[in-house]
């Protein structure tokens, strides 16, 4: 993806609703079970996900509801992801609220 022309690789960052504005959703592909922090700042900030079928973040990613989980090496899955994404903002938007509900409701109290 680092040569996609709609891909960018940022590295380190700290100013991260900056960039989860720029993009129709934040994509994590970590590929070992953990509860991820980029997760929860895409929660704060009503932006959907795309998780790996992992354990972690595919348990605070509810497929459907607040982003969309693919299976582990199957690019085919993650690209069509991708493009529903971008294909239908206002479903994206959703799910991108649904998860800042989600992480109120289920994740705040625990950080």
């Amino acid at each position: 993806m680092r040569n996609h022309p709609n891909a960018i690789e940022v590295g380190l960052i700290y100013d991260v609703p900056k960039y989860l504005q720029e993009g129709c959703c934040l994509v994590s592909l970590f590929a070992k079970p953990h509860f991820s922090l980029p997760v929860i700042e895409a929660f704060a900030s009503h932006e959907p996900l795309i998780v790996i079928d992992i354990a972690g973040t595919s348990d605070v990613v509810k497929h459907g509801l607040n982003g969309l989980v693919v299976k582990k090496n199957n690019p085919t899955e993650l690209a069509n992801a991708i493009n529903f994404m971008r294909n239908n903002g206002n479903r994206a938007q959703e799910m991108g609220v649904n998860g800042y509900k989600d992480a109120l409701e289920n994740i705040a109290h625990q950080i």
